[in-house]
């Protein structure tokens, strides 16, 4: 509950048939329990402890005085600072430097208690794996790694907090150290209290099914969902998330009060990813898109495919667009889309003529290069896109969005897309 809250607390069990409550007492470094208990003693009927932590006997008629009093005391004494946790750091070390050695070392600072606190230290590190154990799955397991060499980490109690942890998280850690031994074999570890992240983290949620499970939303973040295209479903979130439509909202104008983004979908190109993350520099990015054509997968047409195409309109002079598609399908073993593209690319170039289902060659096209084709430039683009955000790795999409954010660059203020 201390924890929990930052609050002194006090639980108690109460024994109607005795008349008495009895329970125990911890408290926060800014309020010494022992001394304030003992200012009210005549509430109780026994009492022991010390300045953090104490046991105690009461009639159950006292319970509501003491209650009183102490949130009297307390409130007197105590200022909204003192109402954080704070732990007395010894040590800065590495992963390098912890050893068995070492831990051997420390151990004789020993015997440990209330005025001998165990060390405790801080280690800086690169997570390499984290997970959740237990039976209740209510405990975090850590892999923090430095070059060649590897330390295990332990966090009793804080399962809650593994959603908030992504991989390769450069990761501050306050614990204890301690030798593991199992089977015989002695292996350093570090006992963690607490963790932090300072870095800007990446959630990749690429391709699930089950957003509304998988995707845990820091309540204190400032969060926004950029969506690129206006018909992807957004029904896996909360109502109360703010929805950017990259096409109609003034991004610049939405920056400053965000520190989280939502990116729903995949852009039409890069650059307005790039143009929207650099505006709002966001501290936590949630990838939650989808692919829908397959671009990537599907390939690019290379110029001999276009040739084909092209000899045989021109061999056939006009021919039905279905007879044609299936002629390529059988002979070429071309998907429906890729004959689509190329008709349209062709099309748009002026280069053939479609009229209801027959498609034929226009016999004094202009002179053009089919990079000239929107239809073209669009295929590439759309391949780009996928290739980089959707079908790459989780490092090198980290990698990417790292150099797309470009903190502190100043982006010139330019009509994008409506902006």
């Amino acid at each position: 509950m201390v924890r929990t809250f930052d609050r002194p607390a006090i639980v108690l069990a109460a024994h109607p048939e005795k008349g008495t409550a009895k329970g125990s007492a911890r408290s926060i470094d800014a309020f010494d329990l022992f001394h304030h208990c003992m200012q009210v003693r005549d509430h109780f009927v026994a009492f022991g402890g010390h300045a953090q932590a104490a046991g105690m006997t009461l009639e159950l008629e006292q319970v509501d005085q003491l209650r009183k009093a102490l949130n009297k005391a307390a409130s007197d004494a105590l200022r909204p600072e003192d109402f954080k946790q704070s732990l007395a750091i010894d040590l800065e070390v590495s992963v390098q430097d912890v050893s068995i050695d070492l831990i051997k070392d420390m151990s004789q600072l020993a015997p440990f208690g209330m005025q001998n606190p165990k060390p405790l230290v801080k280690l800086s590190a690169p997570m390499r794996e984290v997970k959740l154990i237990g039976a209740n799955k209510n405990h975090l397991k850590f892999v923090f790694a430095e070059e060649n060499v590897q330390l295990d980490g332990v966090c009793f109690g804080k399962g809650d907090l593994y959603p908030f942890l992504a991989p390769a998280d450069e990761l501050e850690a306050v614990g204890e150290l301690s030798i593991n031994e199992w089977n015989g074999r002695q292996k350093a570890q570090i006992l963690i209290e607490d963790v932090a992240v300072h870095s800007w983290q990446l959630f990749d949620h690429r391709g699930s099914k089950q957003l509304q499970k998988t995707v845990q939303l820091k309540q204190e973040e400032e969060t926004a969902v950029i969506r690129f295209r206006p018909d992807t479903d957004l029904n896996w979130l909360s109502d109360q998330v703010r929805v950017l439509d990259y096409e109609t909202e003034g991004l610049a104008n939405a920056a400053g009060n965000i520190t989280a983004v939502v990116l729903a979908d995949l852009p039409h190109r890069l650059e307005d990813l790039t143009f929207a993350l650099r505006h709002i520099q966001p501290d936590l990015i949630y990838a939650c898109y989808d692919v829908k054509e397959n671009a990537y997968l599907q390939g690019f047409p290379d110029r001999e495919q276009f040739k084909i195409f092209y000899a045989i309109l021109l061999k056939q002079k006009t021919i039905s667009y279905q007879q044609l598609e299936n002629h390529l399908k059988n002979s070429r073993g071309w998907s429906a889309q890729r004959t689509k593209f190329i008709s349209d690319v062709f099309f748009e170039l002026e280069f053939v003529k479609l009229d209801k289902d027959q498609i034929s060659i226009n016999p004094s096209p202009s002179k053009r290069d089919l990079a000239d084709s929107q239809v073209y430039q669009g295929l590439k683009e759309a391949i780009e896109v996928e290739k980089i955000l959707y079908y790459s790795g989780y490092n090198d999409l980290k990698q990417w969005l790292e150099h797309a954010l470009e903190r502190g660059e100043v982006i010139e203020e330019e009509a994008v897309n409506g902006l």
